[in-house]
């Protein structure tokens, strides 16, 4: 009596130090958490470009050819927001369009991976 009743206290004390149970995250959070990374990581690598190129347009590199059909030349558009006040409403306004176009249709987690 006196070995089973040691043994059921050796048991009950060895299962306070047990691991206990970790709850599983709920499925909507993981998703909104995966969507979180997935938009950090783009949102990184556009800035990574953005400065790549301002870095190469200040260096003095710039495209070939003119950039509207008055025959403004791309070296003649000043680097950061100096380019503003030299590029046309409409010019801003297809740069704008054709980001949002990528944003929604070109740059999609199709694979629901994040990746």
């Amino acid at each position: 009596m006196i070995k089973t009743l040691l043994a059921a206290s050796l048991l009950a004390s060895a299962s306070a130090f047990a691991p206990a149970p970790v709850a599983k995250a709920a499925a909507p959070l993981k998703e909104r958490f995966d969507r979180l990374r997935y938009v950090e990581v783009k949102h990184g690598r556009i800035s990574m470009l953005a400065i790549l190129g301002n870095l190469v347009t200040g260096a003095g590199v710039y495209l070939p050819g003119s950039i509207d059909r008055a025959g403004t030349e791309f070296s003649s558009i000043p680097t950061g927001f100096g380019a503003f006040d030299a590029i046309s409403g409409a010019g801003i306004a297809q740069i704008v369009g054709f980001v949002g176009f990528l944003e929604l249709f070109v740059m999609k987690d199709v694979t629901g991976e994040a990746e």
